[in-house]
Formats: C-alpha cells, sequence, structure tokens
C-alpha cells in the first residue's frame, strides 16, 4: 500500500500507533483496543499469509492499515505525525534461534528508523523485548562454562537493540522506554517462549507424571496475554515510565518446583513428579539474575491469577481437557504436606542442604530421644537411659560450643560488617570522613572476628568436604581485610579535603571586585599534599583487594548469596576503575588551587550552534585566579569588548596562511583564535591575545567549555533565577536567551557580558551552597563534558598536562588520529544552523593485506532549518579533512564547484574547502584514499608480530558535535582470522558497528593466520 493513500487516511484527531512486527496475537490485541478507542493502526511487518490473517481481523474493527517494512522510511517522511511506536522485537526473537548477518543488520536499521520517528514526532516508544533472553545474556556473563552465543543470535540481538535503543534515549532525549516480557501464557497461545514451562505444559497435557532436571530451583517469568496488552498500553501511555528498563510479568518469581506441583495441583490425572539428573552448570547462575523493575511499580496491576493463567495455557494445548480441569474440583494437598515436600526436594543435592543436614543430626536425634524419653513417663529409669540421656547432654553442649557458637558469631560478625561498611559509605558521600574511618575501623573489627570463628569452623568444612567453599570464604574475608584498610586509609587522607569542600565561601563574585573575605585554605592543601602517601598507599591496598576478590569463586558459596557477591564483585571492578584516575587527580588539586603560588586560568565560552575547530563561536571569556585555595581575581568580559580595545590600540595580527586562503582574510582577531582543531594551539593563540592587551596576562591553563555543559547544570537543577531576568534560565530557554542577546549586540555595549556574569554568579552560588549529595550528579556532569570534549582543559603544570593528555581531555591531536579521516567543521555563516544538523558518517576499511589497505569514508549532513532567518539558516561550512601524509588521495567530492586546496599541517595531509548544505536539504562529502607501507616507514596501522597481526582504528570526534550516527566496517583477507574484534560485529571477513559518536571511539583489532 503506498504512503500518500495512508497519510490521506489519518483521521487530524486521532491519535496514530505504529505496531513494528505486528503481526502476532499480542500486537492485534492491542491494536484492537487503540482501535475502539478511537485511534488509527498501522502494522508494519512482512507480506505473508499470516500478516494478511491479522489486517483483515483489524479492519473489521475500524482504522487499520499496513505497510511492508520496505515502506517504513518513506511512510515516516509522509506521515503528519505519529503518537505511539511499539516495537514488537520479543516476537521476532522468539520465532528465531540465529540470524544472518542481512538480518542483524535489516533489523537494527528498522529500529533506528522507528528511533528517528520518535524523535521527529515527539512520539513515544515502547521496545518489547523479552526476559528470557536478558536471563540468558546473565548467565553468559556469569558462568564462564556456557559457550558464547552467536553474533547473530537474538541474545545478541536483544542486546544491541536494548543499548541501541538506550543510548538514543540518552543523547536525544526521546520518549522511549524498554518493556521486557514473560513469557506469555494464554488461551490463543500454543508458543510458550520458555522452554521449560511450555514442557511442563505439554507433559501436563499429555502425560501422567512431570519431570523436573536438577533440582528445580530456576526461575520463570510469566504473564497472561491479556495482562501483558494492559501492560503495555499503561506503561507507554505513562510519563512515569520514560526512559525506564521495565519487567512486565507477574509479581512473583516461580521456580520449576513450584510451577510442577501448581500443575500437579490443577490436573488429577497426573499422579507424581519424577526428579531427573540434570547438569548445574546453567541453574548455577540463575538465581543471580537480577530482573529490571516491575510493572506494578508504575500502577500496573496483574488481573489473571497463576491458576487461571495455566489452566488456559493447558487450553491452549488441549481444549477439552482445559475444560474438565476448569468443570473438576481442585484437588488439594494439605498445606503442611506441600510444604514438607518442598523443604525436602529444595535441599536436595545442594551443599548448603548437605551442611544444614549433617550439622543438626546430631541435634536432632538427641532432641527426639529426649522427648521420648520424657514422654514415656510410666517406664522406669534405667541406668542404661539416664547415661543415653547424659551424653546426650554433653553432645549438645560440645556441639553448641564447638559448632553453633562459631557458626551464631560468624554470622552476627557479617550482619556487623555490613551495617558498618553501609554506614561508612553514607557517611563518606556526605563527606563525614571522620564519621566513615570511624565505621571502617568498627568493619575491620568485625571482618577479623570473622576470620577466627572461620577458622574454628576448619574442622566442619572438612568434615562435610565443604573444603572449596571454605577456601573462598578466606579469600573473601582476606580481600575484605585489604579493602577495609585501604578505604580507611583514604577516607582519613581525605578529611583535609573534606574540610575545604565544606568551608568554603568564595571571596569575589563576578560583578564585584573587592573581596569579602579574606580567608585562605592554604592548610587544607597543604595537609592534603602530605596525606599523599597514604593516598598512595590506600590504592595500592585496594588494588591488591582487587585481585584477591577476582579470584573468589562465586559458585562454592551457597545460592542464596550468590546474587550478592556477584554484585559485589561487579561494584568492586567498577570502584577500582576509578582509582587510579582519582589518585592521579588528587595529587594534582594543591598545585591547581594556588597551594604555593597564584594560578591564573583563562576559561573560554564556546557556543557550538556556531561550530568551529574546537567547539564552537568563541563569545566570552573569563579570568580566573586562584592561591590558597581562594578566589583572588575573577573577570568575565565579551571577546569583541576585548577586540575593539586591540583595534584602538592599532594592534593588528596577520591570519595563518592556510585561515587566510580558506576565509579570504589576512586580518587575525580573538574570536577566531580557536582556527586550530589541535586546542593546546588554539589555547595559547588566545592566551597570546590577551597578553597584546594586557602584557601581564601569564596563564597556569586554559578551559575552554561549551553552553551544553551550562545546559547540563541548568537541567540537574532545574533552572536558576538570574539577576534581570523576568523568569528563570533554564536548560530548555538558554539558548534562546543568547540568541535574543548576540541578535541584539554591538562590540561596546555591556548587556552580554552583565548576563553572562549574572549567570556564571549564580552558577557558582548554587555550586557552593549545595547538599553534598547534590555533588556527585555535579561530578557526573564534569565527567561527562570532559569525555564528550564539551569541556578541554590545557595546562602549563607538567604532570597536570600529561594527566589531562592521558585521559584525552586536553584536545590534543596526538599521533592516534594520523589514520583514519578526521573531519574538522567550521561554521562561516553568521547562524546557528548546526543546532539544527544531523550528521551520518560511514567508514569502510578495506585491508587487501598487510601493506595495503583502502579507506572510504562519506559525511551526510541534512539542514533541518526551516527558513533562512537566524538563528536558522543556510550551513555555510568550511570543511577539512585531515588525512595521512602518505595517503594516495582516488577521489574527492562534495565540495563547492569541485574546488579544494591540499596541504601539509602537524604531519598530516589536510583537504580543505566548502561543504555547503543550504536549508532544507541533505549533502555528502566523500573521499577516498589508499595507504601502502614503504620500507621507510617506521610506522603503518597494520602491525605484523609472527601470526599476529593487530589494528588500533581511533575515530575523532569534533568537539562542539552531539551524538552523530557512524557506521563502523572493515573488510579483512578470508586467511585472517578475527580474534578481538573489541565489540564490533563479526561476519564473514567482516567487522562492523554502528554507533553514536558522543566521544572519541578507539577499537583494538587483532587477528591470526589461519
Amino acid at each position: 500500500m503506498k504512503n500518500p493513500s495512508i497519510r490521506r487516511k489519518v483521521d487530524p484527531n486521532a491519535p496514530v500507533s505504529l505496531l513494528v512486527h505486528g503481526s502476532n496475537p499480542l500486537s492485534i490485541d492491542i491494536a484492537k483496543a487503540l482501535i475502539e478507542q478511537g485511534g488509527t493502526v498501522i502494522l508494519v511487518d512482512h507480506f505473508n499469509a499470516q500478516s494478511k490473517q491479522y489486517i483483515t481481523q483489524l479492519k473489521e474493527h475500524g482504522q487499520a492499515d499496513f505497510i511492508d517494512f520496505k515502506g517504513l522510511p518513506d511512510l515516516l517522511n509522509h506521515l503528519p505525525r505519529v503518537d505511539y511506536i511499539f516495537y514488537f522485537l520479543h516476537d521476532y526473537l522468539s520465532n528465531s534461534k540465529d540470524f544472518s548477518s542481512k538480518d542483524f543488520l535489516e533489523e537494527t536499521n528498522h529500529l533506528n528508523e522507528a528511533l528517528k520517528g520518535t524523535k521527529r514526532f515527539d512520539s513515544k516508544l515502547s521496545l518489547l523485548t523479552t526476559i528470557k533472553l536478558n536471563q540468558d545474556l546473565s548467565a553468559h556473563v556469569l558462568n564462564s562454562n556456557l559457550s558464547t552465543p552467536s553474533p547473530y543470535s537474538p541474545i545478541e540481538l536483544q542486546k544491541y537493540c536494548e543499548t541501541l535503543t538506550a543510548e538514543t534515549r540518552d543523547k536525544q532525549q526521546i520518549n522511549a522506554r524498554i518493556i521486557r516480557l514473560g513469557a506469555l501464557l494464554g488461551p490463543e497461545n500454543q508458543n510458550i517462549t520458555d522452554e521449560t514451562v511450555s514442557r511442563l505444559v505439554s507433559e501436563a497435557v499429555n502425560k501422567p507424571y512431570l519431570n523436573i532436571y536438577g533440582e528445580g530451583l530456576d526461575i520463570h517469568y510469566l504473564i497472561h496475554t491479556s495482562d501483558a496488552s494492559y501492560g503495555i498500553l499503561k506503561l507507554t501511555f505513562s510519563n512515569r515510565t520514560e526512559g525506564e528498563v521495565i519487567s512486565l510479568a507477574n509479581n512473583h518469581d516461580y521456580t520449576t518446583l513450584s510451577l510442577a506441583y501448581k500443575l500437579l495441583e490443577l490436573n488429577p490425572e497426573i499422579t507424581e513428579i519424577k526428579f531427573q539428573p540434570s547438569d548445574e552448570s546453567r541453574s548455577i547462575v540463575f538465581d543471580q539474575y537480577v530482573p529490571a523493575t516491575n510493572a506494578s511499580q508504575f500502577g500496573w496491576v496483574q488481573k489473571y491469577s497463576l491458576e487461571q493463567t495455566l489452566i488456559e495455557a493447558i487450553t491452549a494445548f488441549h481444549p477439552e481437557k482445559g475444560k474438565r480441569i476448569l468443570e473438576a474440583p481442585t484437588r488439594n494437598q494439605a498445606p503442611e504436606q506441600q510444604e514438607d515436600t518442598l523443604k525436602k526436594s529444595e535441599t536436595h543435592n545442594t551443599i548448603l542442604g548437605n551442611m544444614v543436614a549433617i550439622m543438626t543430626s546430631p541435634f536432632t536425634n538427641t532432641y527426639n530421644g529426649i522427648r521420648n524419653w520424657l514422654k514415656t513417663e510410666r517406664e522406669a529409669v534405667s541406668p542404661k537411659r539416664f547415661a543415653t540421656l547424659l551424653v546426650g547432654i554433653i553432645v549438645l553442649t560440645a556441639l553448641f560450643y564447638f559448632v553453633f557458637m562459631p557458626i551464631i558469631g560468624f554470622g552476627l560478625g557479617s550482619l556487623y560488617l555490613y551495617r558498618n561498611t553501609k554506614q561508612a559509605v553514607e557517611s563518606f558521600n556526605s563527606f563525614d570522613f571522620k564519621g566513615a574511618s570511624a565505621h571502617l575501623d568498627q568493619a575491620k573489627y568485625n571482618t577479623n572476628r570473622n576470620s577466627h570463628y572461620l577458622n574454628q569452623m576448619t574442622w566442619l568444612f572438612k568434615a562435610t568436604n565443604s573444603q572449596d567453599l571454605y577456601d573462598n570464604s578466606s579469600q573473601l574475608l582476606f580481600a575484605s581485610e585489604y579493602a577495609l584498610s585501604g578505604a580507611s586509609t583514604l577516607t582519613k587522607s581525605l578529611e583535609p579535603l573534606a574540610s575545604y569542600a565544606k568551608e568554603f565561601q568564595p571571596s569575589l563574585d563576578f560583578g564585584n571586585t573587592t573581596p569579602a573575605s579574606s580567608r585562605e585554605y592554604r592548610i587544607y592543601l597543604k595537609e592534603l599534599q602530605e596525606n599523599l602517601s597514604g593516598i598512595d598507599r590506600a590504592s595500592y591496598n585496594l588494588t591488591i583487594a582487587t585481585e584477591l576478590l577476582s579470584k573468589v569463586d562465586v559458585a562454592a558459596f551457597p545460592k542464596l548469596l550468590q546474587p550478592h557477591l556477584t554484585q559485589l564483585k561487579l561494584a568492586n571492578e567498577s570502584i577500582i576503575s576509578q582509582v587510579g584516575p582519582s589518585q592521579q587527580i588528587l595529587s594534582l588539586i594543591p598545585d591547581l588551587l594556588g597551594v604555593d603560588s597564584r594560578q591564573t586560568y583563562l576559561v573560554l565560552l564556546q557556543n557550538p550552534g556556531e561550530l568551529r575547530s574546537t567547539g564552537g563561536w568563541l563569545s566570552s571569556y573569563a579570568i580566573v585566579g586562584i592561591e590558597g585555595g581562594q578566589i583572588r581575581e575573577l573577570k568575565v568580559d565579551d571577546v569583541y569588548n576585548a577586540e575593539g580595545q586591540l583595534k584602538i590600540a592599532k594592534k593588528t595580527f596577520a591570519a595563518p596562511k592556510d585561515m587566510q586562503t580558506a576565509l579570504d582574510m589576512t586580518n587575525w582577531s580573538m574570536s577566531l583564535s580557536n582556527w586550530n582543531p589541535n586546542f593546546p594551539d588554539s589555547a595559547r593563540t588566545a592566551e597570546y591575545f590577551l597578553n597584546q592587551l594586557d602584557s601581564g596576562s601569564e596563564f597556569s591553563g586554559v578551559i575552554t567549555l561549551d553552553t551544553e555543559v551550562i545546559k547540563m547544570l541548568l537541567d540537574k537543577w532545574g533552572g536558576l533565577q538570574v539577576a534581570g531576568e523576568s523568569e528563570p534560565i533554564t536548560a530548555s530557554n538558554l539558548d534562546q536567551k543568547i540568541f535574543q542577546l548576540h541578535s541584539q549586540f554591538t562590540p561596546g555595549q555591556s548587556v552580554k557580558s552583565t548576563f553572562l556574569a549574572n549567570l556564571a554568579n549564580e552558577t557558582l552560588k548554587k555550586l557552593f551552597t549545595l547538599d553534598f549529595t547534590g555533588y556527585k550528579d555535579i561530578a557526573d556532569v564534569l565527567f561527562k563534558s570532559l569525555n564528550e570534549k564539551h569541556i578541554l582543559v590545557f595546562s602549563k603544570n607538567p604532570d597536570a598536562k600529561k594527566f589531562f593528555e592521558k585521559s584525552m581531555w586536553a584536545g590534543v591531536l596526538d599521533d592516534k588520529y594520523q589514520w583514519a579521516p578526521m573531519p574538522v567543521e567550521w561554521n562561516w555563516g553568521a547562524n546557528k544552523a548546526n543546532l539544527y544538523l544531523e550528521r551520518n558518517h560511514t567508514l569502510q576499511v578495506n585491508i587487501i593485506d598487510e601493506t595495503h589497505l583502502e579507506y572510504d569514508y562519506t559525511l551526510f549532513i541534512q539542514n533541518k532549518s526551516t527558513s533562512k532567518i537566524y538563528p536558522q539558516g543556510d550551513y555555510e561550512n568550511y570543511f577539512r579533512i585531515y588525512l595521512p601524509l602518505n595517503a594516495e588521495v582516488a577521489s574527492v567530492k562534495g565540495y563547492l564547484d569541485n574546488n579544494y586546496t591540499i596541504y601539509r599541517e602537524r604531519g598530516q595531509k589536510v583537504i580543505g574547502g566548502w561543504f555547503n548544505v543550504p536549508a532544507k536539504t541533505t549533502k555528502s562529502f566523500q573521499v577516498k584514499y589508499r595507504l601502502t607501507k614503504r620500507e621507510s616507514d617506521l610506522k603503518f596501522p597494520i602491525v605484523k608480530d609472527g601470526e599476529q597481526k593487530s589494528f588500533d582504528l581511533s575515530i575523532f570526534k569534533q568537539p562542539g558535535t552531539f551524538n552523530d550516527v557512524y557506521d563502523l566496517s572493515l573488510i579483512y583477507p578470508d586467511t585472517w582470522d578475527a580474534k578481538q574484534h573489541d565489540g564490533l560485529t563479526r561476519a564473514v571477513n567482516t567487522l562492523t558497528a554502528r554507533f553514536n559518536l558522543s566521544t572519541d571511539k578507539t577499537f583494538n583489532l587483532n587477528w591470526t593466520q589461519k
């Protein structure tokens, strides 16, 4: 069906819903409900007999139509709007065992189109996946005994689609949620996706007994089809679910055993449950799986009980038997009998069950003997019976002292250890480091006690043949000792920093040069400096703890504890990954805050709406002087005021030669100082201009930040009330305010700098008066901004410079970028067209052999400006592409009039020209080049070491750009075997990836010869 015909059918007053992969019973139930509410429904699926049957059903209910997947992009371009998008990935995944690479890519492209449509129409999207596949993924992650899933398996496709949806939601702020469905059971559903449940229901229909393989303690997540339909609609319509991952399943988790007993209760024809041996490698991990938040937390209410659901599932397999079960009286087992049976089954063949049985049997037997003896009132008390009683009492006393006392002590010690650690973390997060130290000291005491109790129980572990449990418990306690020692040392070393952060009050603001306070904080900085050795020691202990903890085998512990221990290991790995960088930052803080002498920083504010080489148009700057931990100098000014003063002083500066050629200009000014994409060079240039204005301007470092950083802070705070503004400044209206100021501003006026100074003041006040729980949000914003290049830092402190460059926060164009194409845009249209652009990069690298490579790079830019009135308009873009110096350029397409220049810069070949994109158009740029290794070349992308070939590919993200779509593919010889592909999807002789370019990307790839 053609898209225009669908468009004509869309009622402008009725909600429009798109049901992708809509040819399944669940989708049809939802479609009928939407139609009954007066909505328009469009099913998207492949043309076949099944989809034809479903669309026929729907058309009888009201406004419904059908489109094949091939027409999805065109449909989204023609529809006037879409209100809801339901993406039924679960059904597609459940009906497939494996996919071809083509199927995998097609499906991800379909989802990408749906995500784009969600953004374009401001729709609500629900991606429907399965709890079962997420549970299987967890099993593969946590259990090394399981084979790695195929790269084109349902597990991998669900993982990729969920990740793509979550990343798109976070980066483009679309209204999306991920709903993971339990196994669907209902009167019309014979395809139960949980194999174990499907087998049990089938056996309940066809056999007089049920088989349970292993202990039957695996967890199953079930839901009635009608409950699922209602839940999907409720969760999609709710604003509370935006950005959430939700489990849509019954409120209770069911084990295989509990389901078997429920079926046994429902069907009188089943006479027994047979336990069969099974490989326990999978069952070990299922207890560790933690599902996403249940839908009941968002107002969904389960309407169908487990009993109703199972009866309807049986009816779907065998209608007559289902009818008989409904009509027959329910066979009830006495509650105490059920409980006994379950308890016996749950401890069958488990380490913990055997231990409990062995440990309690003397007590049980002795107790029963005493009870029976006391009950025998008429029987005379013979010496033999008295001796038996005495021996029983002695045995009880000995076992209490040697067994139960250590067990009770160990249990209480573990409880206190947990509480002490939790209290220490809470104190640490609130910057109460003294309190944290006290709690950690108490935790260390409890750890030592637990070690003592564990040693007392050594014989018990040997007696119960549980040496593996003992060894891992000892290893865990040993790791805890190191971790607590390191954490305690760290908190004590950081006490000066906590005192400084709590007590700091700035002496200046941007509008007042008269100090409000003379207080310094040098003493805290010196104490922190003296404590650096303690921080190093703490880091060492924490590293040792991580090594010890990594060797702890979670599977050796009782299943009840395994999920908690797994979470502990994962949390510890996350923490230790931050210890090294944090240690380096702490060592730099005293010097950067002027412990010995004043440190003066130049802060450059850039606007990415008008993209320039290092992030955006340089509009304003600030000078911040810090000495002894106190702010001693603050100034904010408009860059054009600085340029005006230089002009009055009759100082002129010649632009770089490549800039003169590109922009047809000879004079250079501070607002254009960020021409060079290597930030340290642009930072020195900005510093040079200010030094010409004031010869005393010497800076310890230069920091650039763009308006995105301010918007992220405003978003966290919900806005700020700024002096002179009638309404709060928020993330959503900041751009509009800047547009207004820029359109009205002329050099010499102070209105813009006054607004920015007031905004800076309010931002600083907010930062310095935050509750300490709010600083985590601030830290998240700063780290995100540094990683995504919204903040760049150039420091003259050698240690700081090395750290920022290593962390990739310095904007340095080092050698890692020299092989792949590096695009650099420069908006010269005097507008903010970059806010209305969408980019899509594609890069194909064809590795011919170890000495020959071919690169094919294409950049698509769509200008969504709807007019040429500021801030929108045509995108006049001087575009430079940096290539390897020895690149043999095969073709260049996309420059205006095919006119471009080629020159050399920083050891790279640069191609520059005008790549303009008028409003309401899409343009593309393409460059193809070859690399051939010569005998004189010391470096080459492919490095050979015996039979090993490695290739490190770094993708450059220009500062000031946002979440560009990037499609990467590498083709390699069929005689190579990819051993390390760093997250890329592997197909036959090909590695592919599709991602959002929010940060620089590096892929470390490795092959061996077949």
